[in-house]
């Protein structure tokens, strides 16, 4: 029976392959802010200078304007979002780091 399974598995590709991470300066649209890290797609570390972050965000008041990397709307229920952001106390701890912006055509990747 064993055997059947294995080979069972072997002929429908084994173990599910692995999904690739979504390019960082890409990210845009709807973002809910989870207390939970296990229910995040990121983590994320915001530092206090544009300089030192992976990625500048500009928080969008309407979801409709969030089309463009960067320009992200925050959102306050997780139904509603397209990926959800832990932020980590740690640049450690943190898949990739952002900072702030308050002009909309400083957002995205540096």
């Amino acid at each position: 029976m064993k055997l059947l399974l294995i080979g069972l598995l072997c002929l429908l590709g084994g173990a599910p392959a692995e999904r690739a991470a979504p390019d960082v300066c890409k990210l845009r649209g709807s973002v809910y802010v989870t207390e939970r890290p296990e229910e995040a797609h990121f983590r994320v570390y915001v530092e206090e200078y544009e300089t030192s972050a992976d990625l500048v965000v500009y928080s969008e008041e309407n979801k409709l304007y969030a089309d463009q990397p960067g320009h992200w709307y925050f959102t306050d229920k997780p139904a509603f979002a397209d990926f959800r952001i832990y932020l980590a106390d740690s640049r450690a701890f943190a898949d990739f780091t952002i900072a702030y912006t308050d002009v909309a055509s400083f957002a995205g990747c540096r």
